[in-house]
């Protein structure tokens, strides 16, 4: 029973090896790394824009380093990128690029530091956060920003203290009148400059996204995680009693998904206790990412409206029109549970595209055909629109669904050789590849939440934001929900 559950969150081992993955890495252990060089362009206390290098080095001599785009006078930290476990040359590379475009002095970590946290501070008067990557990642790469670091002033804004906002081509039009509205509203007219300069072609590099206005789910996961963590063991086992508690409660009624916040709780909450219970093995949750990671890397993707491509091989005239409409639907219909609500909405992308692949793929995808009628049927449709990569997909998974992972996984790698998928199949690819290959609520390979682990570290982490689409969130969502139930399961039969 819950009530008779007593964890020591003090059980951690300390030997235990964390997830290796480049975002956990730098998340937990990259502090432990010495900084070996801090770099800045000349002339940022003037331009009010402060590009930062910080480099750390490994034992094994390579190197991990972040960048920091820092709008010191207005938006705070605009942009940042991560480079783990890189060789001298690789450094060397990203160096010379930098220095192409602009020059450099080196500088100490403590002024870095304080550009970096001063401008954050700063912008977060004026309603600005810092860049999700940050938020989420690059932030545990600095030290603690804590008395222990010197305390060097940092002069932001104009002469007054007041907002400058400059847009050099960086933020599009819709972006730039968002930044200048919020100004308005913070820093009342009168209270703030803007200067606009768009006369170069950057105004497609949107450094900073219009959501970063918005709470980021990664920042609220750590920012649950830091006070879980925190807590003592007391008041620990009573958040677990409680929260146990109302998910199990929710789950029954099936309302557990209407708090995305509690859902984002029972993540930080659950990873902790799976960590300090030994509920998973490190090594063979990095193997599984490694074995995703080296399947799937490799397959060549285009966006989705790059068109005509594999999803949309014959729209060259309204093809834009068809990816947005397509994504529109699909999206409609993964969010529907009833079949009359699910069949109008096909019906109603029918009336436009019904002469095409992707809404034979729709149509097969949401109906309830049995799975000889539906290979039939998927056949005549291939006979219809050759080689259409979603319908072949769906083909192969029927035909394979009576062999083992390693057979299955051959099939599927098989399938993609050679191609060029769109964002949106290789996303739909991905699903497939780990729900088949993976099986991972299947006897034959038990490792359940090392599976579930290494899918969330691909689906959550560069691959994903490189390789597939926003839909590739739904199951990286459903990840998320199995590994909290199953850890609460875990939890619950070890206390029976």
């Amino acid at each position: 029973m819950l009530q008779s559950y007593i964890m020591s969150k003090n059980k951690k081992n300390p030997q235990k090896q964390v997830l290796l993955s480049p975002e956990n890495y730098i998340r937990q252990k990259s502090r432990a790394l010495p900084i070996v060089k801090c770099v800045v362009n000349k002339g940022w206390e003037e331009d009010g824009i402060a590009s930062i290098l910080i480099v750390r080095q490994h034992s094994n001599g390579n190197f991990t380093f972040c960048s920091y785009l820092v709008d010191k006078d207005c938006l705070g930290v605009k942009d940042t990128m991560y480079f783990f476990n890189e060789p001298q040359e690789t450094l060397d590379e990203y160096e010379k690029q930098i220095t192409s475009n602009y020059k450099v002095e080196e500088i100490s970590y403590d002024l870095a530091h304080n550009i970096i946290f001063a401008s954050i501070e700063f912008a977060e008067e004026y309603g600005f956060k810092p860049h999700r990557d940050f938020t989420s990642v690059t932030q545990y790469f600095l030290e603690e920003d804590t008395d222990d670091i010197p305390l060097i002033e940092i002069h932001c804004g104009n002469e007054n203290g007041e907002p400058v906002y400059v847009n050099n081509g960086y933020e599009t039009p819709a972006l730039q009148n968002k930044i200048v509205n919020q100004l308005e509203r913070s820093a009342g007219k009168g209270h703030y400059e803007v200067y606009i300069n768009t006369d170069d072609d950057r105004m497609n590099e949107n450094y900073l996204d219009e959501d970063e206005f918005e709470d980021d789910e990664d920042e609220i996961y750590w920012r649950w995680y830091k006070k879980i963590d925190d807590m003592d063991d007391k008041e620990f086992n009573q958040t677990v009693y409680e929260s146990f508690l109302d998910w199990i409660n929710r789950s029954k009624k099936g309302k557990f998904d209407e708090d995305n916040e509690l859902i984002v709780k029972m993540r930080a909450l659950t990873d902790i206790i799976a960590d300090s219970e030994d509920m998973y093995d490190d090594e063979k949750t990095d193997g599984y990412y490694y074995q995703l990671l080296n399947d799937l890397e490799n397959i060549d993707t285009v966006a989705n409206d790059n068109v005509p491509n594999s999803l949309f091989p014959s729209f060259e005239n309204n093809g834009k029109e068809l990816a947005e409409d397509f994504i529109d639907i699909f999206l409609a219909i993964s969010a529907l549970s009833k079949k009359k609500e699910i069949q109008k909405e096909i019906a109603l992308f029918a009336t436009k595209y019904k002469d095409c692949g992707a809404f034979a793929y729709l149509k097969f995808m949401f109906s309830g055909f049995t799975k000889a009628n539906k290979l039939k049927d998927i056949e005549k449709e291939i006979e219809k629109f050759p080689d259409y990569f979603l319908l072949k997909l769906l083909q192969k998974e029927i035909e394979t669904a009576e062999m083992s992972s390693k057979q299955t996984r051959e099939e599927l790698l098989n399938l993609v050789k050679g191609r060029t998928l769109t964002t949106f199949e290789m996303s739909q690819f991905v699903a497939d590849y780990a729900t088949r290959v993976f099986e991972m609520m299947n006897t034959e390979t038990p490792d359940h939440l090392e599976k579930l682990f290494a899918l969330e570290m691909l689906l959550d982490g560069e691959f994903a934001e490189e390789k597939c689409d926003f839909t590739s969130r739904i199951l990286l969502s459903a990840v998320r929900l199995l590994k909290i139930n199953l850890i609460i399961e875990n939890v619950v039969r070890k206390k029976r």
